[in-house]
């Protein structure tokens, strides 16, 4: 299955698909909220899109560079699940959205490592348990990934093979950017070779660099598997080069709206400095106004006196 939005249809229908493949476009589902939030529920649904009782749940910046079979996900029968204590800052901001969906604090971090594969009878306790406004409310969302983890883990525990991760030993996925402790090593010098002994990668799609990494890993994977072909081989070389085509539009445009808003930043300042000029030219006519004000009532007081003493002798007084 693959979960497409309505403009990419045509460009997927392209590909050379494998076969059975199943296509959905995201907007026929009618589930509300924003983009993020809607991939969410897509996830916690998926069993109701497929007929398997297992499915392996990936995204789109997912890359294989090797065959997977169902020994690399599965031991004793059961699905494999990889956590990690929660024991660095960046991966805390998912702790309590994830804990005021389920109601309990989540022992571990259950997204360290992108080897998610959902079970039917899992997915359909939490569609029982979990009311989908949860899911949607206002504020910092939880992670599908954190919520299907935490949930199995309490209420399902026997259906999974629960692992703690090792840092120093080879993963059958590597996450190319979002790695501990600070989840943001965004190397732009890093190759195949970072991942070796792991069948896929997994990259940071909000790091501007993905798109052109993903295009050289698929390259040089290919090579090492010995794949000569040349039809690939110029497609992967064209795609590159559009790929950083189009890297340097999106910094050029990115840099012509930095200029632009700093030119709209001068406007506001020079428009404000003009306003504060003028605010003290009328602050120092209303200070001579106010003197001339004083000074006039000053006569006017002076003058009173001189009137109340003429009274005062008229009046026989002194």
């Amino acid at each position: 299955m693959i979960f497409h939005d309505e403009d990419d249809g045509d460009a997927i229908r392209r590909m050379d698909l494998p076969p059975r493949h199943r296509l959905i476009a995201k907007q026929s589902l009618g589930i509300p909220g924003d983009d993020f939030r809607r991939q969410m529920a897509i996830k916690l649904n998926i069993d109701l899109y497929s007929d398997k009782d297992y499915v392996w749940v990936i995204d789109s910046d997912y890359l294989l560079l090797d065959f997977v079979s169902e020994s690399d996900f599965f031991a004793q029968g059961r699905p494999i699940w990889l956590m990690r204590p929660w024991d660095n800052e960046p991966s805390l901001r998912w702790r309590k959205p994830t804990a005021d969906v389920l109601g309990f604090d989540p022992p571990h971090q259950f997204m360290d490592r992108a080897q998610y594969v959902f079970a039917r009878p899992v997915l359909q306790r939490i569609r029982e348990a979990i009311p989908r406004e949860k899911i949607f409310h206002p504020g910092m969302p939880p992670s599908e990934f954190m919520i299907y983890g935490a949930f199995a883990h309490r209420y399902t525990n026997d259906a999974y093979e629960w692992r703690f991760v090792d840092d120093a030993a080879p993963s059958l996925s590597y996450e190319v950017n979002q790695r501990p402790p600070t989840y943001a090593e965004l190397d732009p010098h890093v190759g195949l070779s970072a991942a070796a002994g792991s069948k896929y990668c997994v990259f940071w799609s909000y790091w501007i660099l993905s798109e052109i990494k993903m295009v050289e890993f698929l390259r040089d994977a290919c090579a090492a598997h010995g794949i000569d072909d040349a039809g690939l081989k110029a497609h992967l070389d064209a795609e590159l080069t559009a790929s950083r085509d189009r890297l340097i539009e999106r910094l050029c445009a990115d840099r012509e709206a930095v200029d632009a808003d700093r030119r709209a930043k001068d406007e506001v300042i020079e428009r404000l400095s003009r306003e504060i000029v003028a605010i003290n030219e009328d602050r120092s006519a209303k200070d001579e106004l106010i003197n001339r004000l004083v000074r006039e009532i000053d006569v006017i007081n002076d003058d009173r006196e001189k009137k109340d003493h003429v009274i005062r002798v008229l009046s026989g007084g002194q």
